[in-house]
């Protein structure tokens, strides 16, 4: 799911630019390193908060 929120968004930013590829990657980087450990907190407090109710 990150590649393709940090693909359209370098594709709407950049246009089709050779820069592309290493732009997107860049930005991919950066946005799984944010996600995946929301994710994990995420999910851990949703189970809780399913579990308490």
């Amino acid at each position: 799911m990150t590649s393709v929120v940090s693909l359209t968004s370098t594709v709407k930013s950049l246009g089709l630019s050779p820069h592309l590829t290493s732009r997107w990657f860049g930005a991919w980087g950066v946005s799984w390193l944010i996600a995946f450990p929301f994710c994990c907190c995420s999910c851990r407090w949703c189970a809780a908060l399913v579990r308490t109710h």
